[in-house]
């Protein structure tokens, strides 16, 4: 035995199993124990090699902490497994019964000195605990009292009155303030514990951001004294009283921000003025900012009005500026109220509501007069237009000013038509400046006007509210002080930013107006007609209308005026196939491209080197993004149209060419179309038959109406007991369709539109019978994949082999959704065999029987899986043709028109993208590890994903992206919030009858917005809130229960009520901008002069990105406005774009062109959504994302990575382009992103951890902000592995290997995403708890749980800090508790 392990021995023999060595040190009959986190003075120690020097207070701190300990029971030892700097175990003591640290607890008490963020937000959080009873008069006696109070005796006798180190920068400037520095009782002239944003004298190092700060927390204050308001105006002391609590604990925290220049009198020079002005604009700009926010939120309130019937009369009472008003008049009055003195029966409530009002009613009116407009610049513009129009055309000055619009300010675009464009605009600098000084005069007089008058009613009417016995004298020095500082704030504040609102609006508008009337070129690569139109120009398969869309001369009815015969062999487009056989060309470019794109390592032939050069792109673009540069380099146009094609049809290029949806968009826009159709008809079927009210069931209503179907196909008559609904149960029928000859029912239309696709298709079949709704048969998928081994019995019953059953079941359970198994060859899959069952009744019901749980018995349900199927076929057959053969065709056509600039990557690219939106593309071999990723990501979600509806804030400021800028944007903004309100009463509706069936299902009308809203698809999983995150429709889709799971956890996140309401808002939107355009190019018909004008360039870009032919819609538009104008005769206005377009849907029965018209317009109208709000497909991102063996990694990436590859372009293309509007929105609509990413930052840092957390620098601060506005992109993620938001500088305790190996390991994890962190996480979990450290096992397993886990309360409570329960935890996540 060594002569220490023998000293050790005597010490536990005389001293007992935990012997404490010093204030941070035990030791138990493991060994030596040194404290985590805690440092204190050393005392001197005897060891076998002599004494050790003590430090000054070592001895103090050891007996006051033993005796802490011992006294509150802190005795139990414990061991994080890790070891400190000199091999020692680290750990320290804890509470046996509530597992709290004994250091913490110190913390929390005042007794040890903080030297982190986390010890000082429990320092702090002490001190504001013991700050109430002191302010109450009650004295604590307690052993924590009593062991500071001898702290502060032995500090008195040690330093004679000095002390060493002040707490903080805080108590340092106080202390400096009163003694003089050089005086300080602080000999150090140091802080123990230094906070970032200012200097040792407690200064901030940013004036703007201290104010930023201080005016929220003024807010936040207020609003606390509001809800005393409340209690006062009610008579509850309870109410009165937290809003006294919450308003102390706010003012508390701002006491803790530091000094900053906001008061004029202390200024010394123009530093200090600068300082002072950045100080108040901080402090001005959160009011200004709410301001605009509760207009904003009185507009959303106010569009629901209509929604609740009769109670939409009590909304309508408050809409606009009362609703927009409440908040403030709570703020002010709460701000009037703190500063009257006394108890709640001291204080004159209806004062400060008076005072409240007085003051919100200054800030509308000063608001807006700084934002009001300025039109200087774009008026003098005009009258030089006018000057022109008058010389060209030789009318006076008066009337060319009429024709142009000047009188009143807005140019009619229709001149330039007559006149063409104009270069010779000359911006005045007079009337700028002229302008300038102005608004800068007005704005000075108004702010600092409202600003006096509302600081001088919040103090003299809280003075004044304030009891006689107690309200004293008025303090009038203090009220100069506020008034003078008021009065310049608004001077400074009002003249800056009435002069800049006046110098944007001045240039903004001339630069439009001279943007308008100028030449802009057009863009010669644009093809125009349609996909159907360009393929066959290629594939020499012309349609009896069909004309070239280089050669269309378009009628007044929007029609090709002349028809085109078949080109022959030489022609332009033409090609002859006859002996070449094109399926084994495209298969060997195809082979040798996936060769070509193998890295060296995997057996191909792509080097390191082009790998890296091809990486950027790569990684954020999709295929035809990609590949459209080096194929237009040099091309002929006829390369390029040939290009343009293909990329429509398969891969989505930088820019439309022509008027088409990708593949997959053509298949979502017809099945979800007749989906919702069919949805509606069981919906109307339900009502009618009362299900719920009447105790039906949606079961027992299918089975009545099927009834009724088979009785009026067998001429029987019907069940005399619902003989009473024959005339609805008939009409119902007739609206189904199918039943009989002549119907045009919704079946009867879908097999219309399936058989046009298929028309020209040789060998092509639908699956389309009479009655085929009430005959046909399908395996119900959820139950087969429920009881595998009774579903492969059935099959080997029916004499399958086991191989064949076990094949089949893979398929059906991993297989392409959406496709019949028996046509996958003819449609050209790679990965899946066409399987011989087809589903039938006849094959079905042979093997299953007629009543098996594996056949699906609901007709509404397979009819809608019969819908997809045959969608997906007619549209493959159609436009890629048997096999492929067609995009084969096409892409062996560009190679031969390259030459040797062809790439067989191409071949691969685009073939791989099409296999990557039909499920095909690099299947999973091995199913066992393809199901168990879907199971891993399908688990990721909830504990990944519970906070991700405040992730997609910045989303929203993407709504207004391309938006009409006049006066009905509000009012449009409204309709929306009315369309919105008005699903989620459905919704909720439907909800509610599913949870209790006596209530009844209703049937609601649909507005035109919310029907598309589910006609799009994005009502459903695919292309609603679940895919918008990315999440594989694999993941879930044969799984009910996952799917139900899936729904109902974004249902409780928000973020499917959020998605909702942004795609609404978007449509509510998009007639206006639409038809806006139209207009415009129906305005300047071809050969007009006015088409080399900007005003037609730019609205004719605007609409080519919604892939459509601007053209060709416009001259339809200007027919059905027409025959609208007819139907409406004379009534209405036509100004109004969604009575418009009500009218124009009636045309579908009227005119055959209404409805051409209405098709063109959906695609417009999904398209427009689909630019701003991320709809995650296969083709509109890099195809990376498609890979399966990456599903791991890209999970969660959906929303980023359509964003980067579809929507980012769009916005800088908008910055970087000439219309002037289009660039000013887009630069503030990114900047909203902005802010709307920091707020959503900001509010999961108050969620998590009560506030900005101290592990958070000042540039990972502002690094995570940007980031996670989207406007990076996917390199976001690069950027956050090589550069993470915390201090990742080598710290002194840590060896450089160690560093590295710290800093490599958070890059793997950055860039392995989510699998990766949660799998760690979970590791750590379970070695934890075997270790036995509950503390760290319990944090682990609080990220498991979805909302709560996260939250910073619960996870007080779950780690046992602080004396807090259960019960308290849940309250505190509730507003005001």
């Amino acid at each position: 035995m060594s002569k220490q392990e023998e000293y050790l021995k005597v010490l536990r023999e005389q001293l007992g199993p935990v012997v404490d060595i010093d204030a941070d040190t035990v030791i138990d009959e493991q060994g030596s124990v040194r404290f985590e986190n805690l440092s204190a003075p050393e005392v001197q120690h005897l060891r076998p090699t002599g004494m050790t020097q003590g430090e000054s207070g070592g001895q103090f701190y050891a007996d006051l902490y033993d005796e802490l300990a011992d006294e509150a029971d802190f005795n139990e030892v414990y061991r994080t497994g890790e070891q400190g700097y000199y091999g020692r175990d680290l750990g320290g003591k804890k509470s046996p019964e509530t597992d709290q640290k004994f250091s913490d607890k110190l913390f929390f008490e005042g007794l040890a000195s903080p030297v982190n963020a986390e010890q000082q937000e429990l320092y702090d959080m002490g001190v504001f605990a013991r700050a109430f009873p002191q302010e109450i008069g009650v004295e604590e006696d307690t052993v924590w009292s009593r062991a500071r109070t001898k702290q502060e005796e032995f500090n008195k006798d040690r330093l004679g009155g000095f002390k060493v180190l002040a707490l903080n920068e805080a108590q340092k400037a106080e202390y400096d303030a009163f003694y003089g520095e050089s005086y300080s009782p602080f000999i150090s002239h140091d802080v123990q514990y230094r906070h970032e944003g200012r200097d040792i004298h407690n200064v901030a190092n940013s004036n703007f951001k201290t104010g930023w700060l201080v005016g929220w927390g003024s807010i936040k204050e207020s609003a606390a004294e509001g809800l005393s308001v409340l209690g006062d105006i009610i008579g509850s002391e309870r109410l009165y009283a937290a809003g006294q609590e919450n308003a102390a604990f706010v003012a508390y925290e701002n006491a803790k921000l530091p000094h900053f220049v906001n008061d004029i009198s202390t200024i010394e020079n123009m530093s200090d003025f600068g300082d002072w002005v950045a100080g108040i604009t901080g402090v001005a700009l959160p009011y200004m900012l709410g301001i605009i926010g509760t207009v904003a939120a009185g507009t959303v309130v106010a569009g629901t009005a209509p929604v609740w019937g009769s109670a939409g009369g009590l909304a309508a009472l408050f809409t606009g500026g009362a609703i927009a008003s409440a908040p403030w008049v709570w703020i002010y009055s709460g701000e009037t109220y703190g500063h009257m003195k006394g108890d709640m029966d001291q204080k004159n409530a209806g004062i400060a509501l008076a005072s409240g009002s007085f003051m919100t009613l200054m800030d509308r009116l000063g608001l807006k007069g700084l934002l009001k407009a300025s039109t200087g610049l774009k008026q003098d513009a005009l009258e030089q237009v006018a000057k022109i129009y008058s010389t060209k055309k030789g009318v006076t000055l008066d009337v060319a000013r009429k024709r142009v619009g000047a009188e009143v300010g807005k140019l009619k675009t229709d001149i330039l038509a007559d006149i063409g464009t104009i270069a010779t605009l000359q911006m005045s600098k007079s009337v700028l400046a002229k302008n300038i000084a102005q608004r800068t005069s007005v704005g000075m007089a108004v702010e600092s006007g409202t600003e006096f008058l509302q600081e001088s009613s919040g103090f003299l009417l809280g003075h004044l509210g304030t009891h006689d016995d107690i309200r004293g004298e008025m303090d009038w020095d203090e009220y100069k002080r506020i008034a003078i500082n008021a009065t310049a704030g608004g001077l400074v504040l009002g003249g800056t930013i009435a002069g800049t609102t006046s110098t944007y609006t001045n240039l903004q508008g001339f630069s439009k107006l001279k943007r308008d009337v100028g030449p802009v070129p057009q863009d010669k690569d644009y093809v125009g007609g349609t996909l159907d139109e360009n393929m066959n120009y290629f594939l020499n398969e012309p349609e009896p209308d069909f004309v070239g869309p280089e050669q269309v001369i378009l009628g007044p009815d929007g029609k090709p005026a002349r028809k085109q015969k078949p080109r022959e062999e030489g022609e332009s487009g033409a090609q002859s196939w006859a002996n070449r056989d094109a399926q084994a060309e495209a298969e060997e470019a195809y082979k040798a491209g996936a060769k070509e794109d193998t890295s060296k390592t995997r057996g191909g032939t792509k080097s390191l080197w082009q790998n890296i050069k091809e990486f950027p792109k790569r990684f954020t673009q999709k295929i035809g993004s990609y590949w459209q540069e080096r194929v237009f380099k040099d091309a002929d146009p006829e390369t390029k149209r040939l290009y343009a094609t293909i990329a429509s049809l398969a891969g989505m290029a930088k820019k439309s060419f022509m008027q088409s949806l990708d593949i997959g968009g053509m298949k979502r826009q017809l099945f979800q179309k007749y989906n919702f159709e069919i949805d509606e008809l069981q919906a109307r079927l339900n009502t009618l038959l009362g299900v719920g009210v009447r105790g039906r069931t949606s079961e027992e209503a299918t089975a009545i109406f099927l009834e009724y179907l088979e009785a009026k196909r067998n001429n029987e008559e019907m069940n005399p007991a619902h003989k009473a609904l024959e005339e609805q149960l008939e009409q119902l029928r007739l609206d189904l369709g199918g039943q009989i000859d002549g119907t045009l029912g919704i079946t009867d239309n879908f097999y219309k539109d399936i058989t046009a696709l298929l028309a020209n298709e040789p060998g092509a079949k639908h699956g389309y019978k009479p009655f085929w709704f009430q005959d046909s048969a399908r395996l119900k998928i959820a139950e087969v994949l429920k009881d595998k081994n009774g579903f492969i019995k059935k099959l080997m019953d029916a004499n399958w082999t086991k191989e064949e059953a076990e094949s089949f079941y893979d398929y059906l359970e991993s297989g392409p959704m959406g496709y019949d198994k028996s046509q996958l060859r003819e449609l050209g899959f790679k990965n899946f065999p066409s399987r011989s069952m087809k589903q039938s009744k006849d094959i079905l019901t042979t093997i299953f029987g007629e009543d098996s749980k594996f056949l699906e018995t609901d007709p509404f349900q397979r009819a809608k899986e019969n819908f997809q199927e045959q969608t997906n076929y007619a549209i493959d057959r159609k436009y890629l043709g048997l096999d492929g053969i067609k995009l084969k065709k096409l892409l062996l056509m560009l190679k031969d028109r390259m030459g040797d600039r062809w790439d067989n990557r191409i071949m691969t690219n685009f073939l791989d993208s099409v296999a990557a939106s039909r499920g095909d593309y690099r299947r999973m071999s091995n199913k066992k590890i393809e199901r168990t990723i879907g199971h891993i990501t399908f688990f990721n979600t909830f504990s990944h994903l519970d906070l991700s509806m405040l992730a997609s804030l910045p989303e929203a400021a993407l709504v207004l992206m391309g938006a009409t800028r006049d006066k009905r944007l509000m009012e449009l903004f409204q309709l929306g919030v009315n369309d919105f309100a008005r699903k989620n009463l459905i919704e909720a509706g439907h909800a509610w009858s599913y949870i209790n069936p006596k209530s009844g299902v209703t049937r609601q009308e649909y507005t035109r917005n919310l029907a598309d809203f589910y006609r799009y698809g994005y009502g459903g999983s695919t292309h609603g809130a679940i895919g918008q995150v990315g999440i594989d429709d694999a993941v879930y889709k044969a799984s009910k229960i996952k799917e139900f799971a899936m729904k109902t956890f974004f249902m409780a996140n928000l973020l499917k009520v959020y998605t909702d309401t942004t795609r609404v808002a978007r449509l509510s939107l998009a007639n206006d901008a639409i038809f806006g355009d139209l207009e415009i190019i129906a305005m300047f018909p071809r050969g007009s002069e006015g088409r080399s004008s900007g005003l037609f360039h730019d609205a004719f870009e605007r609409l080519r990105d919604l892939n459509i032919d601007p053209d060709r819609l416009a001259l339809k538009y200007d027919k059905v406005v027409r025959v609208a104008r007819a139907m409406l005769n004379e009534g209405g206005d036509l100004s109004q774009t969604e009575q418009l377009y009500e009218n124009i849907l009636a045309l579908d029965s009227v005119d055959p062109d209404g409805g051409d018209f209405i098709n063109d317009m959906d695609i417009a109208r999904m398209t427009w959504v689909d630019n701003a709000i991320a709809h995650p497909e296969a083709m509109n991102r890099p195809i990376w994302y498609s890979n399966p063996y990456y599903r791991l990694f890209t999970q969660y990436n959906g929303f980023m990575s359509v964003f980067t590859a579809h929507i980012l372009p769009r916005i800088w293309r908008s910055i970087k382009q000439g219309d002037p509007t289009a660039r000013y929105s887009t630069v503030a609509i990114g900047a909203t992103m902005i802010m709307l990413a920091f707020l959503s930052q900001a509010m999961k840092d108050e969620w998590r951890y009560g506030g900005r957390p101290g592990w958070l620098n000042e540039k990972g601060f502002y690094q995570r902000g940007i980031a996670s506005s989207g406007l990076l992109g996917t390199p976001e993620r690069i950027l956050g592995a090589i550069s993470p938001i915390y201090d990742a500088s080598k710290k002194h305790w840590e060896t450089t290997p160690e560093w590295l190996l710290g800093r490599a390991g958070h890059t793997i994890e950055e860039l392995l995403g989510p699998t990766y962190a949660h799998g760690e996480q979970i590791a750590k979990m379970f070695l934890n708890h075997l270790e036995g450290d509950k503390d760290r096992r319990n944090m682990y397993l609080s990220r498991e749980i979805p909302f709560l886990g996260k939250n910073k309360d619960f996870k007080e409570w779950n780690l046992g800090r602080g004396d807090i329960n259960l019960e308290s935890a849940l309250k505190r996540t509730l507003p005001f508790n």
